[in-house]
């Protein structure tokens, strides 16, 4: 979406426009299908890997993420969040277990996240709801994120 918009606004009016995209990755059929404006093979392509990879519209995502100063307390305090849930996790679900996220430290803070993913996570989600109003670890910021736009 980003390289579309980028270019659409390149040379707007009388003013020849050029986009230059460097990547690691120039056969990535994303970046291919942006350059020749080609959304619906983009989407054909994209909407078929979804599924077959269990993403998103297919089924649900939930992501918990843990903060803090203190790494260990951090990991800690994920970890005991992880027990009391466990109960409600049913075969349809999968779960990754506490990790830290893709950036793991942002303003001094450690961050973990754990993924849960699946087609009904209404039984999870109470848990969760439930475990964040009992679980008691002021040093640990915990937020859910539904359906993430980004794992960042």
């Amino acid at each position: 979406q980003l390289l579309t918009q980028v270019a659409g606004r390149a040379g707007r009016g009388g003013i020849h426009g050029e986009v230059l995209i460097q990547t690691f990755s120039p056969y990535n059929s994303a970046i291919n299908f942006a350059a020749s404006h080609d959304y619906e093979s983009f989407f054909e392509e994209e909407i078929t890997l979804r599924k077959e990879l269990l993403f998103p519209p297919f089924v649900h995502m939930l992501i918990v993420h843990f903060k803090g100063l203190d790494a260990e307390k951090v990991l800690l305090s994920a970890h005991e969040f992880m027990e009391k849930i466990r109960p409600a996790l049913t075969d349809g679900i999968s779960v990754t277990e506490p990790a830290p996220s893709p950036v793991e430290r942002i303003s001094g803070k450690y961050r973990f996240m754990a993924l849960f993913s699946g087609e009904k996570l209404s039984a999870l989600r109470k848990a969760i709801k439930s475990t964040l109003y009992t679980l008691k670890h002021p040093d640990v910021d915990i937020y859910v994120d539904m359906d993430p736009q980004s794992f960042l």
